[in-house]
């Protein structure tokens, strides 16, 4: 069964390799997400660009401007998650644990989708087309809940996240 470290590099690499590729786009992104569901599966990279968002017809901006799911890189990269999803498969099933044990693997898995984050952004990989501080990363439960806002609190510098906080924050 692959450990917190082996997770959380599994998910080091993917992101890294998916986020290289997402930022050779040379647009500029806002947002950009490791996305899991409340079970804690294993995630999936969604983002917002200002030029995806530009192709939206402005009455629908404000409404889709954070909703990961409506992104055009929603499931960027996912060739690159092949090896994250076998990891995550091969740990125990978190349906089939008692209550404990699955609230301790479900923080696991988040702490792992987090330090791969905190790892790529160490290597400057979310400053590539735009200021660090134009940019929110974070791990997203969807449907999303307060944890989400604890997590970006943790993520970025405090600057990156006021708009982030007033229009989309749990």
């Amino acid at each position: 069964m692959p450990t917190l470290d082996a997770l959380t590099t599994e998910i080091t690499q993917a992101l890294r390799q998916a986020a290289e590729q997402l930022f050779a786009t040379q647009e500029h992104f806002y947002y950009l997400a490791l996305c899991t569901t409340g079970e804690a599966h294993a995630p999936y990279l969604s983002a917002w660009s200002h030029e995806a968002l530009q192709r939206v017809p402005p009455a629908q901006q404000r409404d889709i401007k954070w909703d990961l799911s409506s992104s055009p890189y929603f499931n960027f990269g996912a060739e690159y998650f092949d090896r994250v999803n076998r990891a995550f498969a091969a740990r125990s099933n978190i349906y089939e644990m008692d209550e404990a044990a699955s609230e301790q693997e479900f923080i696991l898995r988040l702490n792992a989708m987090t330090e791969a984050l905190r790892r790529c952004d160490q290597q400057g990989i979310f400053a590539r087309n735009q200021p660090r501080t134009e940019i929110v990363i974070n791990v997203e439960l969807l449907p999303p809940d307060e944890t989400n806002t604890q997590r970006a609190k943790q993520l970025n510098p405090p600057e990156a996240l006021t708009q982030w906080l007033a229009e989309a924050a749990e």
